[in-house]
């Protein structure tokens, strides 16, 4: 049989601005979600903003609890999810964020998207996601959730079937446990 290996959800609240601004308006505690390789969170893939300093400037990111934002809101709150997936399944991921971070100048923010994502609609924009969408999407692809609806929140990764949270709390207190490394 198949070795089974894990993917992680970090569904996250940064402080930011416009954090804070999204979850005024979403009344949802998080408001950020990212799809992590390996149980130290330094394989983590995400749309957000490209530069600190810059919201309006975002794409497909690479993040770790250290850097960019997260490095720089250090109060920054996580839920950590571990989700099963075939060994087969996670390799195909691997490589798709592999080519996909390679080619990140082509992947742009969906600013539209995320508007209409609020409203429960969706919209699918060639090279163009947002963080909820991109998650849900590779997730689908990868046969571990079904496309039960058509817009995702950050919050929705919290309850997925075969999810387990594993960490709860301030992201730059998250260790994997030895089990996990």
């Amino acid at each position: 049989m198949e070795q089974e290996k894990f993917v992680y959800i970090v569904v996250s609240q940064s402080g930011t601005r416009i954090s804070r601004l999204l979850r005024l308006l979403s009344r949802d505690p998080y408001n950020h979600v990212s799809l992590a390789l390996d149980p130290a969170l330094q394989q983590m893939y995400s749309y957000g903003r490209r530069r600190l300093e810059n919201p309006f400037i975002g794409g497909f990111v690479r993040e770790t609890p250290q850097t960019g934002v997260f490095g720089h809101f250090r109060e920054t709150e996580a839920v950590v999810v571990r989700l099963p997936m075939s060994g087969a399944a996670y390799d195909t991921l691997q490589a798709r964020m592999r080519e996909m971070y390679k080619n990140r100048a082509a992947y742009g923010y969906d600013y539209f998207g995320v508007l209409l994502a609020f409203f429960g609609k969706s919209k699918r924009r060639e090279h163009k996601s947002y963080c909820s969408k991109f998650v849900a999407g590779e997730l689908q692809t990868a046969g571990v959730m079904k496309p039960e609806k058509r817009a995702f929140r950050p919050v929705d990764f919290l309850a997925l079937p075969r999810g387990e949270t594993v960490f709860s709390g301030k992201l730059r207190a998250y260790k994997p446990t030895a089990a996990e490394e």
